[in-house]
């Protein structure tokens, strides 16, 4: 396989581990990377770990996307079959689940260990069969050894369920309460004795008081380090907003433009929470104007229905959502209760600070900080209630062959408004760079690459598989060394003498990249370098040309 979909970011290095898996050969080695699977989501990074070392790592990739989406199609299926009768809408609206946007952005993004969005359809399907909480807790315990962010996700979707799920019993109220507390507990009681079981060596070896703590070591190490807490502005930063639901996505196929105009506006508010749009997580937020709609009309009706006898007209147009009215409430109060963590820790009007409850999670569970990626259950829910009305709408319908143009006019209009543009790489045709690199006859060199190894030069090592000095945001916490200092220095003599005492051979120089703010602070560190041209022949002076082209200069340097 030499397509990919994929889009350069910082988990280019996960496809170098692979390679580093499969040729047993190191690629950092300033950083001194391991490819061994953690004790987060081993299971998960034990089954990556597994197929690394049987398949290059671009076959690799296209293997997870592929189970992971067969998967959530499969399970999303059986759930949507429980629901309704109608097989072809199931089918129609488990494509839909299978391939959403929160999906395909982390597809994108690589992030195998957030793939597993089948969670939820198989968590609700459970639910919905009375499924015993012991064995529900045995199950997210499961789920956290797969990926820790969704089966906390799940964590908080089970005991929401319990909260509201004796709300429509003919019980009395003190018996509602007893049931849900009984549910809630056994559940997180079962739940949390294995979380803690499994991850007891995690635990221990990040409280203190088992640790045997050297002081001289832990000052070197922190002044190395850079911020590995989770700050409270994450929480800010990488939580929902309510318009993320309504604007499509920057690459979408058909509104990318309009996209870009609305948020450009949003922006330009200066309103503190109204910047922090970033394309790789939010882009999968958009839930669908369509979908929008649909479920709107099905809450008003379910909520028209609600604790009386429907009217006859809406139980004959409208019977799946009549019937099931209450599990539309229940969701809904679900998705409200998702909606409280997952927004901001607070906002402003008129000067007046707000909290949510968002806050609390901040102050309690720090690591999961990206509550954006709440829209994935968010969509399910949406999902479900537009499978209802869709399946009312197909049953009023009394030609086939109408069915069939309704059935096509869904899928279109799902396509056109829910569509995003996919970066494909081929990896077979490398840039010209890395094509020269690797026609370079020594088998084994290191280079660098001026401004910076960035994570399109890291993820091109799958092809010319030489080992880079200085990726991108990496620091050696044990000898100190940081990448990024180390190639702003790169324009100074004494920063290219250090490229050679650590063994490099090249120098790639992206020409493209040095824009007219970059020559400034090239500038201010040598004086002598003012244009693209004078930095090259700064760069000669250690070595000769090699390669040259409107974009990029490679050097082969001049032994010490």
């Amino acid at each position: 396989m030499h397509w990919l979909i994929y889009s350069y970011n910082d988990m280019a290095a996960i496809f170098v581990g692979g390679l580093e898996v499969l040729l047993s050969k190191d690629f950092f080695p300033t950083i001194a990377t391991s490819s061994q699977p953690s004790s987060i989501d081993f299971l998960s990074n034990f089954i990556n770990l597994i197929l690394f070392k049987a398949f290059y790592p671009v076959t690799v990739a296209n293997i997870l996307m592929i189970l992971y989406f067969a998967l959530a199609f499969i399970f999303s299926f059986i759930l949507f079959k429980n629901l309704v009768s109608n097989r072809l809408l199931a089918l129609v609206f488990a494509l839909f689940y299978g391939v959403s946007n929160h999906f395909l952005y982390r597809i994108i993004s690589f992030t195998p260990n957030i793939y597993q969005t089948f969670f939820f359809p198989l968590t609700f399907f459970l639910l919905l069969r009375k499924t015993k909480p012991i064995f529900l807790s045995f199950l997210t315990v499961f789920f956290f050894t797969f990926s820790s962010y969704y089966a906390y996700f799940v964590f908080i979707c089970i005991v929401l369920w319990y909260c509201f799920d004796e709300l429509f019993s003919l019980v009395s109220l003190k018996q509602k309460f007893i049931t849900s507390i009984k549910n809630i507990a056994i559940f997180s009681i079962g739940t949390i004795l294995g979380v803690f079981l499994i991850y007891t060596p995690v635990i221990i070896q990040s409280l203190p008081t088992f640790k045997n703590v050297n002081t001289n070591n832990v000052t070197k190490e922190v002044q190395v380090m850079e911020k590995t807490y989770r700050p409270i502005e994450d929480f800010y930063n990488l939580s929902l907003r309510p318009w993320y639901f309504f604007i499509p996505p920057q690459k979408s196929l058909y509104f990318a433009e309009l996209s870009k105009d609305l948020y450009k506006k949003i922006a330009s508010s200066n309103y503190y929470l109204a910047d922090d749009y970033t394309e790789d997580e939010m882009g999968g937020v958009y839930l669908g104007w369509h979908f929008l709609l649909g479920a709107a009309f099905v809450l008003a009706i379910a909520g028209l229905s609600f604790g009386k006898k429907p009217k006859p007209k809406i139980t004959e147009y409208f019977g799946n959502i009549v019937a099931n009215r209450k599990l539309i409430i229940k969701l809904t109060l679900i998705t409200l209760a998702i909606l409280a963590i997952s927004l901001p820790p607070s906002f402003t009007i008129s000067n007046i600070t707000f909290y949510t409850p968002s806050y609390i999670i901040y102050l309690i569970l720090p690591v999961f900080r990206t509550t954006v990626r709440w829209a994935i259950v968010i969509y399910l829910v949406v999902l479900i209630l537009n499978l209802f009305l869709m399946v009312d709408l197909y049953n009023l319908i009394r030609l086939r062959v109408t069915k069939f143009i309704f059935v096509i006019s869904l899928l279109v209009v799902t396509f056109v408004v829910l569509s995003v543009k996919l970066p494909f790489i081929d990896t077979s045709t490398p840039p010209e760079d890395i094509a020269f690199l690797n026609t370079v006859s020594s088998k084994d060199f290191s280079y660098a690459v001026y401004p910076k190894g960035d994570y399109h030069s890291i993820f091109w090592i799958l092809n010319h598989k030489k080992k880079l000095l200085n990726p991108v945001n990496f620091i050696n916490r044990t000898t100190g060394f940081k990448s990024n200092e180390f190639s702003d220095n790169l324009v100074t003599e004494k920063g290219v003498n250090k490229l050679k005492e650590l063994g490099g051979q090249y120098l790639v120089l992206k020409k493209e990249e040095i824009s007219e703010n970059k020559l400034k602070n090239i500038n201010i560190i040598n004086p002598f370098i003012t244009s693209i041209s004078s930095l090259e022949s700064f760069f000669e002076r250690f070595g000769t040309k090699v390669f040259d082209s409107q974009h990029t200069a490679i050097y082969y340097l001049n032994s010490l």
